[in-house]
């Protein structure tokens, strides 16, 4: 029989209690905001769904790695960018 987990996952079976969201354990959820953020833990009571974005920015490459900016966290993996420069670097049939 499977076990019956709050949120977060910490706890079977959670007790009730009236002050705190049912199927919560009422602590602090800690889980990563998502996959590749090595960040703060989510800071949100156990609650249902996923967590709240990471907004600590972080420096995100254009696509030749002459310039960059900052971005949050949350949208770094999918924030590679062009430029507006000429990239200069050989394409793989080597005459460009």
């Amino acid at each position: 029989m499977p076990k019956y987990l709050c949120y977060c996952g910490k706890y079977d079976e959670p007790a009730y209690s009236p002050l705190v969201l049912p199927h919560s354990c009422g602590e602090y959820c800690e889980k990563r905001k998502h996959d590749h953020c090595k960040h703060d833990k989510c800071d949100v009571l156990c609650h249902p769904g996923s967590c709240p974005p990471c907004n600590i920015n972080v420096q995100v490459s254009c696509f030749c790695q002459k310039e960059s900016k900052r971005v949050p966290c949350s949208v770094a993996p999918r924030s590679m960018y062009a430029c507006e420069g000429t990239c200069e670097r050989l394409l793989n049939c080597m005459k460009h």
